[in-house]
């Protein structure tokens, strides 16, 4: 695949002649004449840079630069090394073991690859539809709302080097600003959901430009942050002789008690002009109060389950709690934010997926560990067994989560830098991917600096 600085070919490869030597004598030239590199040359940062040359002329994911200037920027990105830990299930040789380490800070890119490989994102989605068609249009806007860019790169560049299929379920548009300006993601450790503008309602100290960070907090009235250690998280059925039913009337008075306090804040700044603006629904109103309960019940569980592995248990060493918000303690003045899950890989063929014990899939495994914003967490989903039922049933919820017709497909990334939404499928014929056959219409629009995001509706699946 050649290289192109200016949308003019400096470099190219085949399987039959090597790139000419004078040509990457030239372009070496000129990238040691910019600005960012002048300082830097060195004969082991030359070598470190001709090999980067000929392994991206080599791949087959086209690249193109507007100048040497601009090249060198994505050159140094390359070369910045993420610093990483050892989590708490680190070749632990349990179900959760980790087989590599994890970033937890990155240095900020210098150059936006969105704006330096555009060909590559103008290509997005499934050849079945016209570039510019709106159903193409719109399967492109799914995939870089589930992704940040500088991720979806770096995990099309190791598809490509592979050649493997990776399917990852998306993170949240409202953390890609975190991610980007070089947060680190979700922990392993963490089983926290990251915040939505739901969470605007249900805790005070949430603030609109912290949407998108990963939260701990109890959503019944009376509970704040600074107050925690005389605070009893909610009781959950089974606990002391308490029943489901006993929970359910629980549940029920300590909502009508919330619900009546948000009715009265979503009248007064700052929700009534995140309100009015549109930044977020309101959710004071009845027809969503029943969407904000069943989000309220959610973190009324998460919390109870969750407060004494934060406070006295196994995850206390890794993490610390600042305000409602988790934070890592090798990072503590930066909030944590939706991570890239990785859910499978497939190898050979499209769609079959492949349990890592039976292909070797670790090489690919570590490399999305590593990568600068890809920053993966864990293993594949896919490829957790998980033995106690809880765990069973996390998973259960989110294999159903990426299935049709309710589910959201996943974020499937092939070699040769194609990426598509498809869906997992689990019926007689098997587990498989499966492309959409349409893909997802939104109705995603932007009002005064908030970002409102409509229902999806997916088409058949094939």
């Amino acid at each position: 695949m050649p290289l192109f600085i200016n949308k003019r070919e400096v470099l190219t490869s085949s399987s039959v002649l090597s790139p000419n030597a004078h040509s990457v004598s030239n372009l070496l030239k000129s990238l040691f004449n910019t600005k960012i590199f002048r300082k830097l040359e060195t004969s082991t940062m030359r070598s470190f840079v001709h090999q980067l040359i000929l392994d991206w002329i080599s791949a087959k994911l086209r690249r193109e630069f507007k100048d040497a200037d601009q090249m060198a920027k994505s050159i140094v990105s390359v070369m910045s090394v993420p610093r990483s830990r050892e989590n708490a299930f680190f070749q632990n040789n349990t179900e959760n073991t980790n087989i590599e380490r994890v970033i937890y800070q990155q240095d900020e890119v210098t150059d936006s690859v969105g704006w330096s490989q555009l060909s590559f994102f103008e290509q997005l989605g499934s050849v079945h539809h016209h570039l510019n068609s709106q159903l193409r249009n719109a399967e492109q806007e799914f995939l870089l709302q589930n992704m940040v860019k500088g991720a979806l790169f770096e995990a099309a560049e190791i598809a490509d080097k592979f050649d493997v299929g990776i399917a990852v379920r998306g993170t949240s548009i409202l953390a890609h600003m975190g991610i980007e300006s070089g947060s680190p993601t979700k922990a392993q450790e963490i089983k926290n959901k990251t915040s939505k503008d739901m969470d605007l309602f249900l805790c005070e100290e949430l603030t609109f430009p912290e949407v998108g960070a990963v939260l701990h907090y109890d959503p019944r009235v009376g509970w704040h942050s600074s107050e925690t250690a005389t605070w009893h998280p909610a009781p959950l059925p089974g606990e002391d002789g308490f029943s489901e039913a006993d929970f359910t009337a629980f549940v029920e008075r300590e909502w009508r008690k919330k619900l009546s306090t948000i009715k009265i804040r979503a009248l007064s700044d700052p929700l009534a002009s995140l309100i009015s603006k549109k930044c977020v629904e309101d959710y004071s109103q009845d027809d969503k109060a029943a969407t904000l309960k069943k989000w309220f019940i959610s973190r009324l569980r998460e919390y109870a389950e969750e407060d004494h592995d934060f406070r006295e248990g196994e995850y206390r060493k890794h993490v610390e709690l600042v305000g409602p918000f988790v934070h890592l303690k090798a990072r503590p003045n930066a909030h944590l934010y939706g991570d890239h899950d990785l859910f499978a890989f497939t190898k050979n063929q499209f769609g079959k997926l492949v349990h890592d014990s039976q292909v070797d899939l670790s090489t690919v495994q570590k490399k999305l560990q590593r990568s600068n914003t890809f920053q993966a967490q864990h293993g594949g989903i896919w490829n957790w067994r998980p033995r106690a039922e809880f765990h069973q049933q996390i998973k259960r919820v989110i294999m159903s989560a990426h299935s049709p017709p309710n589910g959201d497909p996943l974020v499937y990334i092939l070699p040769h830098g194609i990426v598509v939404a498809a869906f997992y499928i689990n019926d007689s014929d098997g587990e498989r991917l499966a492309l959409l056959r349409h893909p997802p219409l939104t109705s995603a629009i932007c009002v005064g600096g908030g970002l409102i995001l409509g229902k999806f509706a997916w088409g058949i699946w094939v």
